[in-house]
């Protein structure tokens, strides 16, 4: 094997190995920020505003957005990389503990092992010399009517990462999550498709800016409604063509959004977010999508592709996430809620009665418990099977038939 052929598979090796944990499912290309945010645990918009924003964060456990929300902000200049979080906190009597974390992650190039930097809301963790963290706890827009936010700022110098900047076209694996402690979950920008994988970051001083701003300030938990934005900021002096390939994915009629129920499979209802639009320079682009949660159906699909009309991809991201509870769980949540009511109200009924049973008065009561626990255990295993293909209809036109049949025979006397 000659010396060329041994060059090329070395290469071919080492790409491999630096690569492997880059995933092209999750990507942002953009270019620098214009301005320097100023770092004090405290966003504000005007500062922000040309750093990639991307909402909600995906729980590796159920695959679906977290169930606290949280947003996601990166950026950077000549001089640093910049990072912020901003993501509801417990209620009280609750409160933040040492394993309410941020966590920021980034892979140079040609390296096997990102630069991790992890820390609490008091400042305290792995968090490299020369790395500036802010935190705040205050009211946000995003949860403005549930309670407080915990918002971080942080500010890495090129020389922590290895290097003396950023250089366009490079591709760098980037991770981003949010760990909470109380109802432990953690939230991720990119959900890895095996332990250690990152979204793609790719700096780009002729790109745009591209943010998903989330589902619509106060709309999303007030009244179910959403409003889906993309936001593009063009910081060229030349006008940038921009293509949406986004689309919201839902299911008309289902109040369920169980990723793994098979009922809804194939049955997507398929809603685009924007078309093409040119975004002349120092302007904002809008992609936007209104829709009411509540008719014709409940999203559970948000896929984000957003590219220039020169076939550049500038933002990926596919997130699930669950606005309600599959019938599937709210029924084992019910049969769950019954057991202490029916062990109470047995065990009153004992009392009422005594504990002076014979020997065969006791037996029969065995036998009882025992089948009555069996037959219990078959008949909602057939149940949960039944409502997991197919939907509550029949129990509510039963209700409905009873409850008329029950009317009609208090009005004529029968009962």
């Amino acid at each position: 094997m000659n010396k060329t052929l041994l060059t090329v598979f070395a290469a071919a090796i080492g790409a491999t190995v630096s690569g492997e944990s880059i995933s092209g499912e999750t990507l942002l290309r953009f270019a620098p920020m214009p301005k320097a945010p100023i770092i004090d645990g405290k966003i504000e918009y005007n500062e922000w505003k040309y750093a990639s924003t991307t909402f909600g964060g995906i729980s590796p456990k159920t695959k679906l957005m977290t169930r606290r929300q949280n947003d996601f902000r990166i950026g950077y200049d000549a001089k640093n990389v910049y990072f912020a979080i901003t993501s509801e906190i417990p209620l009280a009597p609750q409160a933040l503990s040492a394993d309410d974390c941020v966590e920021f992650q980034l892979l140079p190039p040609g390296k096997s092992k990102p630069v991790v930097i992890k820390f609490d809301h008091t400042g305290k963790g792995k968090i490299p010399a020369g790395v500036i963290v802010k935190n705040t706890i205050g009211y946000a827009v995003m949860n403005a009517e549930q309670g407080k936010c915990w918002t971080t700022e942080i500010a890495v110098p090129y020389s922590v990462l290895g290097v003396k900047g950023f250089k366009d076209g490079e591709k760098w694996g980037l991770q981003m999550i949010r760990h909470w402690s109380s109802q432990k979950e953690s939230g991720y920008f990119h959900l890895p498709a095996k332990a250690g994988e990152m979204a793609t970051f790719i700096p780009d001083t002729k790109a745009p800016i591209i943010s998903f701003d989330g589902f619509g300030l106060l709309m999303y938990q007030a009244t179910g409604n959403h409003n889906w934005t993309y936001r593009i900021e063009n910081t060229q002096k030349q006008k940038i063509g921009i293509k949406s390939y986004s689309y919201r994915s839902g299911v008309s009629g289902a109040a369920t959004l169980d990723i793994n129920n098979p009922d809804l499979f194939g049955k997507e209802d398929k809603k685009p977010i924007g078309s093409s639009q040119m975004i002349a320079p120092g302007k904002t682009g809008l992609f936007q999508l209104h829709m009411m949660a509540q008719f014709p159906g409940k999203a559970r699909l948000l896929y984000s592709h957003l590219k220039g009309y020169n076939n550049i991809d500038y933002y990926k991201r596919v997130m699930f996430w669950d606005v309600g509870i599959s019938r599937k769980a709210a029924s084992e949540f019910t049969f769950i809620l019954a057991i202490p009511v029916m062990l109470g109200a047995s065990l009153l009924e004992l009392l009422d009665f005594g504990f002076g049973l014979s020997t065969q008065e006791w037996m029969i009561l065995s036998i009882g418990l025992i089948s009555a626990f069996l037959v219990s255990v078959f008949v909602i295993k057939f149940l949960l099977s039944y409502i997991r293909k197919h939907d509550f209809k029949v129990f509510g036109w039963y209700r409905i038939v009873l409850g008329v049949l029950v009317l009609i025979c208090g009005f004529v006397g029968i009962i």
